[in-house]
């Protein structure tokens, strides 16, 4: 599949490399584009760019060379069209990921509750 040049030249960001995060990564790099993905941990950070897999959270993918794991998170983020975050929510909230990431991109998050208690937890602390 061919994509148009403008569609591919969209810089991406991906927050969190996390089994979730690793997938939606690599899955956008394998589809040509360029993808600065923030990693938490220095040395899975590492050891992603050495391997080329993610040996924690998703063991045996070969991982796209369009991939670009860093832990500079306002690079992985500042001056893209399009920010995936891909974090906990309580991870999110604690990092201000939303304002770091430069205005005008486009911002999804991908975040999810674990369980009902983690609800009900969040609701709490905002009351």
């Amino acid at each position: 599949m061919n994509l148009d040049e403008h569609v591919v030249d969209l810089k991406i960001g991906v927050v969190g490399a996390g089994s979730w995060g690793t997938a939606l990564a690599n899955l956008l790099a394998e589809k040509g584009y360029a993808v600065d993905w923030w990693v938490y941990e220095t040395d899975l950070c590492e050891q992603l760019r050495q391997s080329r897999e993610n040996r924690v959270f998703l063991p045996g993918v070969r991982l796209s060379r369009n991939l670009n794991p860093t832990n500079d998170l306002p690079a992985a983020v500042q001056g893209k069209d399009l920010v995936l975050i891909v974090v906990p929510s309580h991870v999110m909230r604690a990092m201000n990921i939303p304002y770091t990431a430069a205005h005008g991109s486009m911002r999804f998050s991908l975040s999810r509750y674990n369980t009902m208690d983690e609800i009900e937890r969040d609701r709490e602390k905002r009351t």
